[in-house]
C-alpha cells in the first residue's frame, strides 16, 4: 500500500519536525510559505539520506552554476543552483551556488516543494524579510507555536482553547482534529 500523503501543509511540517528532528530555528514561517535554513535542508538530507554530488558548470568571478546530482532510494534529480550579483548579496558566488544547488535537490527528491517549502538560499530577499519580522508574532509564527505545542504534547483542547486567533486557520484546525483523533484512537 502507497503511503499517505499529508493533508495539510501543517502535517508536513509537523512530520518534519518529528522526523528529522528540526526546531524552531530550522524554520521561518512566511505568509505564502515556508522557509527550511541552511540546518534544516542538511537534517533532511541526512534522515532521508540523501546523496549529493556537484558539478561546476561555470565558475567566474561574479558568475557561478553549480549542478547536483541527488540521489534518494531509486530516485535521482538533477538540479543547479546559481549566484551572480543580483542575487547573490555576498561575494561567495561558488558556495552560495552549491547551497542553492543542495537545497533544490532536498526539495525535490523529497517532495517539499509540493507542500510550499522553499530552500533558505534559494531566495535571500525571503529570509531577510522572514528574520525582520515585527517582534509581536505574525499568525505563523503564532501557528508554529501552536503546533509544537500539540507535538510535544499538549491536549489539543487547551491549545485550541489557548490559541483563538487561529480558529479560522486551516491548518490549525487541521491539526487539532487531526492530534485529537490520533489520541482517541491511541487510547482504544
Amino acid at each position: 500500500m502507497a503511503k499517505q500523503a499529508p493533508a495539510t501543509k501543517a502535517d508536513k511540517l509537523n512530520s518534519l519536525y518529528k522526523e528529522c528532528g528540526l526546531i524552531k530555528e530550522d524554520v521561518f514561517q512566511h505568509q505564502h510559505y515556508t522557509i527550511l535554513t541552511r540546518s534544516g535542508i542538511e537534517k533532511v538530507q541526512a534522515h532521508y539520506g540523501i546523496q549529493v554530488s556537484y558539478k561546476a558548470l561555470k565558475l567566474e568571478p561574479k558568475y557561478a552554476v553549480i549542478k547536483a546530482v541527488a540521489k534518494m532510494d531509486e530516485a535521482t534529480v538533477e538540479t543547479y543552483g546559481s549566484a551572480v550579483p543580483e542575487n547573490c548579496k555576498n561575494s561567495y558566488f561558488a558556495e552560495t551556488a552549491e547551497k542553492r544547488a543542495l537545497s533544490r535537490a532536498v526539495l525535490k527528491l523529497t517532495g517539499l516543494y509540493q507542500h510550499g517549502f522553499f530552500g533558505e538560499e534559494e531566495s535571500e530577499q525571503l529570509t531577510a524579510d522572514a528574520k525582520a519580522a515585527p517582534q509581536k508574532p505574525a499568525e505563523p509564527d503564532i501557528l508554529t507555536d501552536a503546533l509544537n505545542r500539540l507535538r510535544n504534547g499538549d491536549a489539543p483542547g487547551v491549545v485550541w482553547k489557548a490559541y483563538t486567533e487561529l480558529h479560522a486557520n486551516e491548518d490549525f484546525k487541521a491539526a487539532v482534529k487531526a492530534e485529537s483523533e490520533r489520541r482517541k484512537a491511541a487510547a482504544v
